[in-house]
């Protein structure tokens, strides 16, 4: 996501952006970013942007496996760049959600709530995405501590039961370490299970610069040919984080039922994070938009009172609080989202992107089109059954509802999992032509 380079030589070091595309692709760059920009800002651009959500679709097409494009980053920029090359989106998303590249830095810190293809031992078909293992790493009885000390909480539990290379820092506690207790507490570094954690720790440490810094310069070398980019950082609301990565979404949801002080608390705990962790990112990255996927806040999972009180308080102060830092929020929804369509229009006009993978569009055009640039609605398996004609008409019954007046980006409401090429084509033929407002 990011593509400035560090220079750690002689010289002043520091953080620098390296040159932007020149020429023909310069002119292309403009022309993309100023289309994308023209629809967040509810007008009309010359046409309607076309960035479909690829996930594995490149890989795949490119002749790659899932599994290779894990262990060989090389591959994944094959692939990109075939896709970026040929199909001309207005922005490139880079490598998507598939931990492309990022296989010898999973095995090192293996962790136990994810799936990969390629992993030694592996579940998962070599053309499987990545699969995430969900169960509650937070027990009820941890509430008291985790609201009270959630740094330590993170480090004591979380983490060894998170990662199997790391449950040396269970025997790791840093509350007596102020004081008359440091000298005591320094000892503990002797615990070969602590020493061993840290030492995976610097590993991954090593991992991950490496791994990042080829993302920087392929992020880089995608705006020289012509395509701004379209990821500035990734987070999640509080709700969702906190249900994803420790309680678990039934645990989660039982809680705004059975403990919703301590729900609110833990919520709250996590909200920091979310804000300044994507603020963090943000700051070495040219991409475009904050991406805030949003797994909990579906119809199905919370009446309107409770999506306010426990969802939307924190989403929307994440929402503010990134655009009072100069970003633009993409919300993207998961699941129905009819019901929470007035909520999402109390934000600033022309300052988010909302994503619906499954909305009544017309509706979300008249309630939110008016204040957010929406995209999405579309069912992405109609690429997988449907044949060319009947993906051009429902690409033009989308633009239809959802492109007059701007405000519009095309996309679908799901990834691009297991397409037709032939079907993509006619998708991105279809907007390029049909999509024209002038």
């Amino acid at each position: 996501m990011g593509n400035r380079e560090w220079n750690n030589g002689s010289g002043s070091g520091g953080w620098s952006a390296p040159a932007g595309p020149t020429g023909e692709a310069k002119v292309a760059y403009d022309e993309r970013l100023q289309r994308v920009n023209d629809a967040l800002a509810l007008k009309e651009p010359d046409r309607v942007p076309c960035m479909p959500f690829y996930s594995t679709f490149p890989y795949l097409w490119a002749g790659h496996s899932i599994a290779e494009v894990m262990y060989d980053v090389e591959k994944a920029k094959d692939a990109v760049r075939k896709y970026v090359t040929h199909f001309e989106p207005d922005m490139s998303i880079g490598f998507t959600s598939v931990y492309a590249g990022q296989g010898p830095l999973l095995d090192k810190l293996d962790p136990t709530w994810l799936e990969w293809a390629g992993k030694a031992g592996g579940k998962l078909d070599k053309d499987s995405i990545c699969q995430y293992i969900e169960f509650p790493f937070l027990d009820d009885e941890d509430y008291p501590e985790f609201n009270t000390d959630m740094g330590g909480w993170l480090m004591r539990q979380y983490m060894p039961k998170a990662f199997r290379s790391l449950q040396g820092l269970s025997g790791l506690d840093f509350r007596g370490a102020a004081g008359f207790g440091a000298p005591a507490f320094a000892m503990q570094f002797l615990n070969p299970s602590i020493m061993e954690a840290f030492k995976t720790l610097t590993e991954a440490g090593y991992l991950a610069a490496k791994y990042y810094g080829d993302v920087g310069a392929f992020s880089a070398e995608l705006e020289q040919m012509g395509f701004p980019l379209q990821i500035k950082a990734t987070t999640t609301t509080a709700f969702d984080s906190f249900s994803n990565n420790l309680r678990g979404t039934i645990l989660s949801l039982q809680d705004i039922i059975s403990r919703p002080e301590e729900l609110k608390s833990a919520v709250e705990q996590y909200f920091p994070g979310s804000l300044y962790g994507a603020a963090a990112q943000a700051r070495y990255s040219n991409g475009r938009f904050i991406f805030i996927p949003m797994h909990k806040g579906m119809d199905a999972f919370m009446n309107d009172n409770q999506y306010k009180e426990f969802y939307w308080e924190t989403l929307k102060r994440l929402i503010m609080g990134l655009i009072g830092m100069g970003y633009t929020p993409w919300l993207y929804t998961e699941g129905k989202y009819n019901s929470r369509l007035e909520c999402l229009t109390d934000i600033p006009d022309g300052q988010v992107w909302i994503h619906f993978e499954n909305v009544d569009m017309k509706e979300a055009k008249r309630i939110v089109g008016k204040h957010a640039c929406i995209s999405g609605g579309i069912r992405a398996d109609l690429l997988i059954r449907g044949t060319v004609d009947q993906v051009k008409d429902e690409v033009k019954k989308n633009l239809d509802i959802c492109a007059p007046g701007g405000g519009y980006i095309f996309d679908f409401g799901e990834s691009l999992e297991g397409c037709k090429p032939e079907n993509l084509e006619a998708v991105f033929d279809t907007v390029r032509t049909y999509g024209k407002y002038q």
